[in-house]
């Protein structure tokens, strides 16, 4: 990937979160740890209905785990009363050992991208940015 492709993901993923929207979760269960996270999610601006992000991303998970794997999990949504791409993270020193992760082990960073309906390309992009910048 060129400099200039792996500026665009970077600048992508600041636009989309806020140090105000990374938190600690207290959480050792998915369905807490998730709740927590809409919570944060939900006092962004470009959220506009938390009671349908909330059930956007239990619905997801209901369909797959987003447990990828390695101590991560990256629950995502596309919404209408989202306006813009946004996201939060949260970090579980214990663990989160219920996640249902693709290797079965315990999640402690969550990633909660939540993006307009619209919004494909930069989801996208907020994604592909996300990992590129996990993997250095």
């Amino acid at each position: 990937m060129d400099a200039r492709a792996h500026d665009e993901k970077r600048l992508v993923l600041e636009q989309a979160l806020t140090p105000d929207r990374v938190c600690f979760l207290e959480a050792t269960t998915k369905e807490v740890a998730l709740r927590n996270m809409i919570d944060v999610l939900a006092t962004s601006a470009q959220v506009r209905d938390k009671d349908e992000l909330a059930d956007a991303v239990f619905k997801r998970e209901a369909i797959m785990s987003t447990g990828i794997g390695l101590g991560m999990a990256v629950p995502h949504v596309r919404i209408a009363s989202v306006d813009e791409l946004v996201m939060a993270i949260g970090i579980s020193r214990p663990g989160i050992h219920d996640y249902a992760s693709l290797d079965d082990k315990p999640v402690h960073l969550v990633f909660l991208i939540a993006a307009p309906k619209g919004q494909h390309a930069e989801y996208l992009r907020l994604l592909s940015g996300l990992f590129v910048t996990l993997n250095g």
